[in-house]
Formats: structure tokens, sequence, C-alpha cells
């Protein structure tokens, strides 16, 4: 399913938690079956409208005008209000008034002539938890009374206001990995690089960023002007954590202490400070947060975590997969001795991985053409170099490349200066 982003001038598509299961579940066509009712859980409120574009534009692919399923928005309060069967009897003009057997009649006849619809629904108010307990009792009666009655139903929550513990999680999203940063234009990439940090700094919360791309929209911050565009990052984090009530600052020590041990504190202290960036097992601190606390007090406690927490890390993980590519291709270039000399540090590694049954053996599958036979595999690329056979004359690129690796692989900061030598260092391979 293709859900696009507009953010800080450009457009990306974006991933979330469950977005392969929701589109597999539209591909399914399941206005086709018997009529069921499931729940995508959204950050809050703001945010399910992009997702509702595209959930229609992914309906449309599946059905391949097969069916003509329409998919239709209702008004989230009149389910508040009245329930789902009153909601959409108000919707297709049944009287709402009649009883709950005639109303499920007449919607199963109408959704038995009229084509098949997929229904959703907007995060409700709260007022009505028994929602979908109702509406799957509804669903039920309607398909006894109308077993060729096609429709689905696709409520929408929150974190803060649950309707069940099944659902599809569209909580947390950002810009697919691996799509564009060492293939876009030059003249697009600053775009790009402020599209991706700033789905980070909110930690994929879609409305906290549109509201951080409208202030570094507006900042017009200059191409390149990574120093202004942090300056925009921390002013608006700053903004947003005076905006916080005070009982959420007060649990956030402990909260980061614990990682929210405390279930009574987890909704609202979790949901709204902490989030799985790779859909991990762990939990992180939303880096906006780590980036206010860090501005009140650069040495508190955890002070390395939360700057761990500000390292964008779909993007280092580009730049860092580049680098090990590119490092493959400069490993392969270089000119060496057949054995290295007794001091060379890999002689150390070789001789653990031929001698000792564990580590690092156990890592290679057994017969595997990519067991190592020379000890030079286990050398590091400034160990290569310093041992290659007649060097290049004057500045060796090489070394910027093993300076940039090593920079990101100890979890190091991964801004616009890296992305642009990454780029950089691209090219001298390429050409």
């Amino acid at each position: 399913m293709r859900i696009i982003v507009r953010l800080a001038g450009t457009a990306l598509p974006w991933r979330y938690k469950d977005s392969d299961r929701l589109g597999d579940w539209i591909d399914s066509r399941p206005w086709t079956g018997s009529p069921t009712v499931r729940v995508l859980r959204v950050a809050d409120r703001t945010s399910p409208e992009h997702l509702f574009d595209a959930i229609r534009d992914a309906v449309t692919a599946a059905d391949r005008n097969a069916t003509g399923v329409e998919v239709t928005t209702l008004e989230a309060t009149d389910v508040d209000t009245d329930g789902f069967g009153a909601a959409v009897a108000k919707h297709l003009d049944i009287s709402a008034t009649r009883q709950t057997l005639e109303l499920a009649m007449a919607f199963g006849r109408a959704s038995k002539m009229e084509r098949p619809t997929l229904w959703l629904i907007p995060p409700l108010t709260g007022t009505r938890p028994q929602v979908i307990d109702e509406t799957e009792q509804f669903v039920e009666l309607v398909k006894k009374l109308e077993p060729s009655a096609r429709f689905t139903v696709l409520f929408t929550d929150t974190p803060i206001e649950t309707l069940t513990g099944r659902h599809f999680d569209f909580t947390t999203g950002g810009p697919a990995i691996g799509t564009d940063i060492f293939t876009v234009l030059e003249d697009h990439l600053w775009a790009h690089y402020m599209h991706r940090r700033v789905a980070w700094e909110v930690g994929g919360n879609y409305s906290l960023a549109k509201r951080l791309s409208t202030a570094v929209e507006e900042a017009k911050i200059s191409r390149g002007d990574d120093s202004g565009f942090e300056h925009v990052l921390g002013q608006e984090a700053q903004i947003a954590y005076s905006e916080l009530p005070q009982s959420m600052k007060d649990a956030l020590p402990g909260a980061l202490t614990a990682k929210v041990g405390d279930s009574s504190r987890r909704n609202s202290v979790m949901s709204t400070m902490f989030w799985n960036p790779s859909h991990f097992g762990g939990l992180a601190l939303v880096p906006w947060i780590a980036r206010s606390l860090l501005a009140l007090n650069p040495v508190r406690p955890f002070a390395d975590s939360l700057r761990g927490s500000l390292v964008c890390l779909p993007i280092c993980q580009e730049l860092l997969t580049a680098c090990f590519f590119l490092e493959t291709h400069v490993r392969g270039q270089i000119h060496l001795p057949p054995y290295p000399p007794d001091s060379a540090k890999c002689r150390e590694a070789w001789g653990r991985f031929t001698n000792f049954p564990g580590y690092p053996a156990i890592l290679y599958p057994s017969g595997s053409p990519s067991v190592p036979t020379n000890p030079w595999a286990f050398a590091s690329l400034g160990e290569l170099l310093t041992h290659e056979i007649a060097k290049p004359f004057g500045t060796d690129w090489r070394h910027d490349l093993r300076q940039l690796r090593n920079h990101l692989a100890h979890c190091q900061y991964s801004g616009w200066e890296a992305v642009r030598l990454a780029r950089h260092l691209a090219s001298r391979v390429s050409t």
C-alpha cells in the first residue's frame, strides 16, 4: 500500500509497522466476503486522513473494477452518539428510529443491492468504548438476515483511546529506507534530507511532523544550512516540551530509568514520550523530547543515551550500508603482500578463527565459500591501507571512507555533511 507524505517541501513514500499487513488485507478484497469489523490504530485523532486517502487508492487498485466497491467515511460524531448501525442508517437515509432488527434488515437489503462498501470511521471521542462489540453484534445480525450483504467496517482508534487489542498499527511511520539518498538529484537532496530528519525528530508521528514541517518551511533555511536547521529543531522542541502537562514532565525521570515499567503510566507517558523506531522489542525516547532535555541540561543522567536518540537511524543505516559496499570494493583493489607480517593485528584474529571452535568461526556456515582463507580477511581497512604495496601519492580518499564508516558504526550523529561525504565517496568508486 503506497502512502505519500509531504514534508519540508517534498513528498516521499512512508511505511508504518503494519503497512504490509493492511495492504495484504486490502488485496484480499474483504468486501467480497463475509462482513467484518477491523481497527486501524493511529497516533492521534488528527492523523488518519492521509491514510484514508491511501486506503481509497489501495482499494480501487485491488478491486480492479470487479465490484465497483465504494469507500465511504462516516461522521465520527454520529457513531459516537448512536453507534454504527444508526450512523450508517443516517448516511443511507434509512430511518434510524426503527428497532434494531428492522434497521439491520434495511441496511442488509441496501448492502446487498448496492455496490459493496468499505466504511471508514475516524477516531471517536472515547464516549462509546463498547462500540466495537455493538458493531460486531449488529454485523452478525445483518449477516443472518441478509447473507448476501457485502460490506466491511474499518474503525480508527488511538493509543490513548483504544477500542480493541486487535488492530493494524499505524501509530508511527517514516520514509521508506533505501530509496533515494544516493539516487536523488543534487538539487532535491536537501529537501529529502530535511523530510527524513523531520520524520525522525517527531518519532514518526504524522501530525507532529506536519506541524514541525510548517515551522521548517516558514524559517526558509538555506540549502545545506544544517546549523540553521538544527536551530529550528531546537526551538520547536522547546515549544512542544513547554506544552506538555506537568504530570508528564514529572513522570519522565522515572520513565527513563524504568522504561515505563508502571502500567498505570503506560498510555499517557509511553505513547507521547517513547516510540519503537524500527519495531524492535525495546523503546526509545522520542527525539524532540531528548533534544529538549539536553538543551535544559547537556550533562544530565542518561545524556549519552539521549544524544543517541537524536541519531536518525534510517539515514545512518543507508549511509552505513553504502560504506560497507564501498569498503568491499576498496578492499578488492588493494595490492597486499601474500601474507601479513608478524606484527599485523589481523594475525591474532586469524589465530582465534582457526584454533578455537567458538566466536568468530561459528558465524560462518560450514562449507560456505564465504569462509576466510587468509589473515587479511580480518584486517581493518586502516590496517590494509597501512600494509598496501605501492601507496598512492597525495591525499588518500579511502581514509575518508574508513573514518566515515567508523563514525557511523559507533552511533555518532549522521547529519548533512555525512550525507554529502557518503555521496562524494560513492562517486569516486563509480567513476
